[in-house]
């Protein structure tokens, strides 16, 4: 089963135990809790430094990079970015500037030296850019993230279902 095959069947599965009320057995076979919790939690530090990227086409998002860090943000799921770098450039060290948005609200989310926030043009394209399908998984960006946010941080599950918020120049900021 390739990898897109593997995120249409999790938000399968996801939708039909929501509906029948079965999401604490199906969180069990994943390893958590009947709250999403983790129920245990082995990270070595090869994990814990683990990072997915998400590739910028050309074009695409203007220069900035989109990214999900494993354990951490406990309280507050969110995605890193970082602007400023060319296509083919990967992403800063994980300790190196850029910013953070909650997935949930319409917030930024300050920690470390993560305290950026995007400039009018940016965030004039960051949600047509989180709608679009990722290149290849066939999926909308959105979604992506939410689901490395869930497989890198189970103890802080974000819904699959869960809305883009209405992200926006001058958003509030909320500190960890």
């Amino acid at each position: 089963m390739d990898r897109q095959q593997a995120f249409q069947e999790i938000k399968e599965q996801y939708q039909i135990a929501k509906n029948n009320g079965t999401l604490p057995e199906l969180f069990q076979e994943y390893g958590l809790d009947a709250d999403g919790n983790e129920i245990i939690q082995e990270i070595n530090q090869e994990e814990e430094n683990f990072v997915c990227e998400m590739a910028t086409c050309k074009g695409g998002f203007e220069s900035v990079k989109l990214a999900v860090y494993g354990s951490e943000g406990e309280g507050y799921p969110h995605f890193h970015f970082y602007q400023g770098l060319s296509p083919e450039s990967g992403i800063p060290n994980k300790g190196q500037g850029g910013g953070c948005i909650l997935f949930k609200d319409a917030k930024y989310f300050i920690h470390g030296t993560h305290r950026s926030t995007l400039e009018r043009n940016e965030m004039k394209k960051l949600i047509p850019f989180l709608k679009q399908k990722h290149l290849i998984y066939n999926v909308q960006n959105w979604i992506y993230l939410i689901t490395e946010w869930n497989t890198n941080n189970p103890y802080a599950y974000v819904d699959p279902l869960t809305p883009i918020p209405p992200y926006h120049i001058g958003m509030p900021s909320v500190r960890d």
